[in-house]
């Protein structure tokens, strides 16, 4: 198989639309981060983002706030993608939650400074939708849709202070951490992996069934640019073409696309109803030591 890998020129420039592309940062979503100020980075337990009264159900109508860490679970906060790619929901609490966060009183307050960030339930409105701009070394912004930044009332981190929105401005009050519980360490984008080398460094075939229509075939190339990995895959096509009827027999070479950045593979797909999704994925083991990751209805396995 022919691989050519180029390094990935971190521009998101056909990715996103309105909003600048360094505020756009892909960001795994299956893993529950604690949020910390960089005021209080690497120099005490405090600044991290709470639910007041350390519910164990979350409830919607509770602002944000910042404390000293305890292993609650009202201090995790998993992102949910969006249609957008590098646009997130904020779920507190369970990645299956229905509440997440939203600026306060919505489209009245959206960018008003010192609105606050508080739990509400699922809308999708634009307003329970973030985006996230690296700084470096692991320190973020995390901007709503309207160009607010989330930050510290007051320039303040002590406990009980409120997280609130406001103009942008520079400053450690204005910037925050993705902390990873298990190893107590930021989530630095730059420490991910750079490569896609499941698709790189392995031989794959790959299998797509789509109604009364199968491909079957393996990976002939492999080409990696700007955070899009094309995969070209020769094989035959069999079956009942499901628009025509025809019977369908034939050789034939398909182009598969999926985009990756951070250590994360992910890719623009629909649900039953037509409605668009950001979806990330990744590779699995199953019970036969077979490596194996699923992109869109097909399957590209390792050989």
């Amino acid at each position: 198989m022919k691989k050519l890998f180029l390094f990935p020129i971190l521009i998101l420039c056909l990715l996103f639309g309105a909003h600048a592309q360094e505020d756009a940062e892909i960001i795994e979503i299956r893993k529950g981060f604690w949020v910390q100020s960089a005021m209080n980075y690497q120099k005490d337990n405090g600044g991290y983002w709470d639910i007041p009264g350390r519910p164990e159900k979350i409830e919607q109508g509770s602002n944000i706030q910042v404390y000293d860490i305890d292993e609650g679970k009202d201090r995790l906060f998993y992102l949910k993608t969006t249609e957008e790619m590098g646009v997130y929901q904020i779920v507190p609490g369970d990645k299956n939650n229905s509440i997440m966060l939203t600026v306060a009183e919505g489209e009245e307050n959206k960018k008003k400074n010192g609105a606050n960030i508080e739990t509400y339930r699922m809308i999708g409105r634009d307003w329970q939708k973030f985006r996230f701009k690296h700084l470096g070394n692991g320190e973020f912004k995390i901007y709503t849709l309207d160009d607010m930044v989330v930050c510290l009332d007051g320039r303040k981190n002590a406990n009980g202070t409120n997280v609130h929105i406001w103009e942008d401005h520079d400053g450690d009050w204005m910037t925050w951490y993705l902390i990873d519980p298990d190893t107590k360490e930021a989530w630095i984008p730059e420490n991910q992996p750079q490569e896609p080398v499941f698709f790189t460094e392995n031989n794959l075939t790959y299998r797509q069934t789509n109604h009364s229509l199968k491909f079957e075939g393996s990976v002939t190339n492999v080409d990696f640019n700007d955070n899009l990995v094309k995969i070209t895959v020769e094989g035959r096509e069999t079956g009942r073409n499901p628009g025509t009827g025809q019977m369908i027999d034939k050789e034939t070479t398909k182009v598969k696309e999926i985009y990756f950045q951070n250590g994360i593979y992910y890719m623009t797909t629909y649900d039953m109803a037509g409605g668009k999704f950001i979806e990330q994925t990744k590779p699995h083991t199953d019970d036969n030591n077979v490596k194996y990751m699923h992109v869109g209805r097909g399957r590209f396995t390792v050989e």
